[in-house]
């Protein structure tokens, strides 16, 4: 169990929220865990039970990315955001390496872009696979593993876009990348700003658990606890002015250039964070609220006790399942769009295709960014299920 404060190190912490999840057994991960604050640095990170292997399974066995190569508008536009960046404090001749590239998108987007030598790292050996079919040096493998020999203190620039936060010991995953990097490189870190959560139009009425709390995330960073953690290891925050205009501070998204000056290592003396756990509680207590929403919906599907399906695997769909009346719906099987996850079992049920769901049951559609998108694919094809978006 993770006992300790992963960048701090120690072991006072207070209690903040225990989360709930149907999580399907092969995933290798257990079904919940305690968000907890650390009394010494305020950093908020789950304790919870999984080890590195367990995750190193998980990431790459449990593979769901690359079965959907399109991005969603939001994820395109911060990929756009990173290779601005990346053009402002990199040379374009530069080695740079993208780990955990997932899809491989932002790769698609540097070399395009003109930056001549991309490669990346990555658990899967599927999105591995993909991007070797395209042209790219990439390699398998994980932070935690054994250094690639080809790029070791080679790299100009690493990004490392929607990483850390799934990350179960970030110190030694910081150790590891450092040794890719060349001294004066660049690091660029895109983490979810869990400061802001409540600042947001998205979770001003009801915040959604699942959504920045799932199976993945694990580590929730503020500006004041990233920089607590990369500063202890000579990654100095980019101080030109174009870096700071391009630099996303104060939003629901951090993205932060960092410098590695090699021989200059600050102390492990943090600078506390005491506001983030706060904005945790509001959230938490605003999520409770939606819960009260969410069974108002699901109760007469419960009650008429007829068959429904239910449109979304996902982390939204398993936290519904574990702390919502869902779990008393009688269930005909899951959809999803995803092919890597037709055919396998939730909650006892299976997944099936768009084109195995029978017309004279209600869909209630669970899916936390695209249920728009759903409705859209159900109207196009003239379905004539009754459906509701939850």
């Amino acid at each position: 169990m993770r006992k300790e404060c992963p960048i701090c190190k120690s072991n006072t912490k207070k209690h903040l929220k225990t989360i709930k999840f149907a999580v399907p057994e092969y995933f290798h991960l257990p079904d919940q865990y305690d968000v907890v604050v650390c009394d010494c640095c305020g950093f908020c990170y789950a304790a919870t039970e999984a080890s590195i292997e367990d995750y190193d399974h998980y990431y790459s066995q449990c593979n769901f990315y690359s079965g959907v190569p399109n991005e969603h508008k939001w994820q395109i536009e911060e990929n756009e955001k990173v290779f601005e960046l990346a053009k402002a404090v990199s040379n374009k001749n530069g080695l740079l390496l993208d780990i955990g590239f997932g899809k491989g998108n932002l790769m698609r987007i540097l070399r395009k872009g003109g930056f001549s030598r991309v490669c990346g790292l990555d658990p899967s050996k599927t999105s591995v696979e993909i991007m070797r079919e395209e042209g790219f040096e990439v390699y398998e493998g994980s932070v935690f593993g054994e250094t690639v020999a080809e790029l070791k203190e080679k790299c100009n620039c690493v990004f490392l876009i929607d990483v850390l936060e799934h990350l179960l010991d970030p110190c030694l995953a910081i150790e590891n990348i450092l040794k890719y990097m060349k001294t004066g490189g660049t690091l660029i870190v895109s983490v979810p700003n869990y400061a802001a959560l409540c600042d947001t139009d998205l979770y001003s009425t009801y915040p959604i658990i699942p959504d920045q709390f799932n199976q993945e995330h694990i580590n929730y960073f503020s500006s004041v606890s990233l920089d607590n953690l990369l500063k202890a290891y000579g990654l100095c925050r980019i101080s030109s002015e174009q870096a700071q205009r391009l630099e996303m501070t104060d939003g629901p998204e951090l993205l932060i250039a960092y410098r590695y000056k090699k021989s200059v290592k600050e102390s492990k003396e943090e600078r506390k964070d005491n506001f983030c756990s706060k904005v945790l509680v509001d959230y938490f207590e605003k999520n409770d609220m939606l819960e009260q929403v969410i069974n108002r919906k699901v109760t007469p599907f419960v009650d008429a006790g007829e068959p429904v399906y239910v449109w979304g695997t996902g982390s939204y769909a398993m936290w519904l399942l574990a702390n919502t009346r869902m779990n008393a719906l009688k269930i005909e099987a899951f959809i999803d769009n995803n092919p890597t996850k037709v055919g396998k079992m939730l909650y006892g049920k299976r997944i099936i295709s768009v084109e195995e769901l029978k017309q004279d049951v209600p869909i209630l559609i669970c899916a936390m960014k695209y249920s728009a998108d759903i409705e859209n694919q159900i109207k196009l094809a003239n379905l004539s299920n009754i459906f509701l978006v939850i």
